[in-house]
């Protein structure tokens, strides 16, 4: 998918330079044409690009919890040590699990009841519930538990967002813009989360 943004490299390396100051953080701020950014950043770009500058992060498939939790509230961080109006897009699905090739076709319609299994719903919803409600504790601390349905990337996405709305002491309630649907058998669907008003501190992260 062809794409044309303007980056903001000045920005990336001040990501760059608080992660060489953060203990156990690996992030290196990338500005090489042979690593180009894909699919999911360009995905929803056409909906949204304006004159806005991008970096994308990309997420590390070996990272655990507390490594994504790390990249939030450093990306948190700059932010706050810059004088940028940042929205920051946590771009993947919940539950995670394709229907067989064979079955596939039987399951490309929207319903939830394509989605791969009961459990995988059930999960996909408890999520939702409770970002609703504002509880991201609750979905921080039963991570592990999500785990079983397999969300993409680990969840990383939604840990690094969170993490940098400040982890569990944030409260931001979700606002969906889309209902819960299928994608062969993923549970996707779009939640818009207001910065908390106190900001981001690392007490409440």
């Amino acid at each position: 998918m062809p794409y044309d943004i303007v980056g903001n490299p000045e920005f990336a390396k001040l990501v760059g330079r608080i992660a060489d100051e953060t203990p156990n953080c690996w992030i290196t701020p990338i500005d090489n044409e042979h690593l180009p950014i894909t699919y999911a950043t360009t995905n929803f770009m056409p909906f949204l690009q304006g004159d806005e500058a991008w970096i994308s992060v990309s997420i590390c498939q070996t990272a655990e919890a507390v490594d994504f939790e790390t990249v939030g509230q450093v990306i948190a961080q700059a932010v706050t040590e810059s004088d940028l109006r940042v929205v920051l897009i946590a771009s993947g699905a919940l539950s995670h699990t394709f229907h067989h090739l064979r079955t596939l076709r039987d399951h490309e319609a929207a319903g939830e009841e394509h989605i791969y299994s009961q459990q995988a719903r059930d999960a996909d919803h408890r999520v939702i519930d409770a970002w609703q409600r504002g509880d991201h504790a609750t979905v921080v601390n039963e991570f592990y538990d999500f785990l079983a349905v397999r969300p993409e990337a680990h969840f990383g996405h939604y840990q690094i967002m969170v993490a940098a709305l400040g982890g569990k002491g944030c409260v931001a309630p979700g606002r969906l813009f889309s209902e819960y649907e299928n994608a062969i058998g993923t549970g996707q669907i779009h939640v818009w989360f207001d910065q908390p008003a106190n900001g981001w501190t690392k007490e409440s992260a």
